[in-house]
């Protein structure tokens, strides 16, 4: 991922997908009005954060990358494998629908996800110019989300797997996330996954690596072309929210992705 900085915040972006009519970030934790521990550009509203404070981190947001307001279509992230065909924006009044993948094919509508270690997962398929955004923590990744947004970009757009464009961002490294033995065992039956997990005999833990996984899940729904951020969610403090390193008190940094014309 390459990075940029746009004024007071910073983002970074996938390089795969740079020459492709998609816009596309994951904003960092920088530049926002949020206080400790919710420092600073905390776009989750779930997490006990200033509602004034949120609102102001999510106006900057709009105001930094050109987005309206009114065509961003966000969910309520369940980790689960559920999927949103999304056609307008969500009103700021109307609830959230739950689902943790978002799909659509209309021009200028924005689809934003929030993250803190779990996996953020962008697909643009330029032959259809459609695209998608997934939430991929361990539950949805044991649920084989990458093969769910897969799935149903094929299903809705005729989407063929070789030729979409993916992207993984931030997430948390194999060596910060240790996982109970129950929730090690979940992932063992799953194909390829193997090298993507280890285990420390000498101290008896286990450790998983969420984005090696999801690359796997991509690889075999038959996507070719994918973009490993290899960034560590929990080794970074300065540019992202952890909710394993800050013990489930923090923020939500954001991921987006638009369609644009061609």
């Amino acid at each position: 991922m390459k990075q940029e900085n746009n004024g007071e915040l910073t983002s970074f972006l996938f390089e795969n997908l740079e020459n492709y009519p998609v816009y596309s970030r994951v904003i960092s934790r920088k530049g926002g009005f949020s206080t400790i521990p919710f420092a600073t550009l905390n776009l989750g509203g779930t997490v006990g954060d200033d509602p004034g404070h949120l609102a102001r981190n999510k106006d900057r947001v709009w105001s930094s990358y050109g987005l309206d307001a009114g065509k961003v279509f966000d969910a309520w992230q369940v980790h689960g494998n559920d999927v949103i065909y999304a056609k307008v924006g969500r009103n700021i009044d109307d609830p959230h629908q739950k689902a943790d993948i978002l799909i659509t094919d209309v021009i200028g509508l924005t689809l934003l996800m929030r993250f803190a270690d779990c996996v953020p997962l962008v697909i643009y398929d330029p032959l259809h110019h459609a695209m998608g955004i997934a939430h991929a923590g361990w539950q949805g990744t044991v649920l084989n989300v990458a093969g769910s947004l897969i799935h149903a970009m094929s299903s809705t757009f005729g989407s063929k797997p070789e030729t979409l464009i993916a992207g993984i961002g931030p997430a948390i490294c194999l060596e910060h996330y240790q996982v109970g033995k129950e929730v090690f065992e979940k992932f063992c039956d799953l194909p390829g996954v193997d090298s993507a997990n280890t285990y420390d005999n000498s101290r008896n833990q286990y450790f998983i690596d969420l984005k090696k996984i999801n690359s796997s899940q991509l690889i075999q729904a038959g996507v070719v072309q994918i973009e490993n951020s290899n960034i560590c969610t929990a080794c970074d403090a300065d540019h992202w929210f952890s909710h394993r390193r800050d013990k489930g008190r923090t923020g939500r940094f954001g991921a987006f992705i638009q369609l644009r014309e061609k």
